[in-house]
This record gives C-alpha cells, structure tokens and sequence, in this order.
C-alpha cells in the first residue's frame, strides 16, 4: 500500500487500520511534535514513556479494569489496548463517552512493533456499540 499521503516517514498502513491517518494530519499531534521540534509523534519525548513503557501501561490498566472490569489475559494485548487509551488521552485530554478518533498509523504500528500480536492478527478501530 502506498504511504504517499504520509509526512511523517513513519507511518505504515495496516489492514485492520480502517483509515489510514498521519500524525502531522492531526492538528492536535502536529502541535506537539512542532512545538519539540520533531517530525512525527512516535519521536516526541513524551510517547515512549506514555505509550510504550510497560510499568506505566500496567499500571494505568489495573486502574482501567478496576473502573470498567476489563480483563486482558495476554499482557501484549493487554498493553496495546492501554497504550491507544493513553495516546488519546495523552494528546485530546478527554473525548467523552463513546467519542472515537482515528489514530495515526505512524503510532499505532510503532506500538504494535513494541507489543505484538502473538498470531499477528489486530482488531484495529471499532465503531462504539
């Protein structure tokens, strides 16, 4: 697949991805990479230690299932699912109740690389029931 659209150079567009989004197409996200003076947000300071450091993951996940009573087994899966709450947390700060965004490829692949799928099959977005 083509990643033309791309401005970040590091977003690569999978199939579970329904729409496939550059972080530098996200106001919100080019505001936080331009003002650290990075190119994509996988490279901003913040992103490894909100999205990919799996002590701060499990920890926000215990808070998760303690709230909603979620249970994860596997841990990857487990930390994927808490990495795309924290990124959206992270940079929207609150959305709301059943309010969805799409993340950017770039990220998404960036914490699927840290956290895999041990059969190589992802969910990707889905629509609020």
């Amino acid at each position: 697949m083509s990643t033309n659209w791309c401005q970040c150079a590091n977003c690569a567009c999978m199939g579970s991805i329904r729409e496939c989004r550059c972080c530098q197409e996200i106001p919100e996200m080019e505001s936080l990479t331009v003002s650290t003076g990075v190119g994509c947000i996988t490279d901003h300071p913040d992103f490894r230690s909100v999205c990919l450091d799996h002590y701060v993951l499990e920890t926000c996940y215990l808070w998760y299932n303690q709230q909603y009573g979620r249970a994860i087994q596997d841990a990857n899966e487990r930390y994927r699912y808490v990495a795309y709450r924290m990124l959206v947390r992270w940079v929207w700060k609150w959305l709301g109740r059943d309010i969805r965004v799409t993340l950017p490829a770039c990220a998404a692949a960036r914490i699927r690389e840290q956290f895999p799928s041990a059969d190589g099959q992802y969910l990707g977005y889905r629509d609020p029931e």
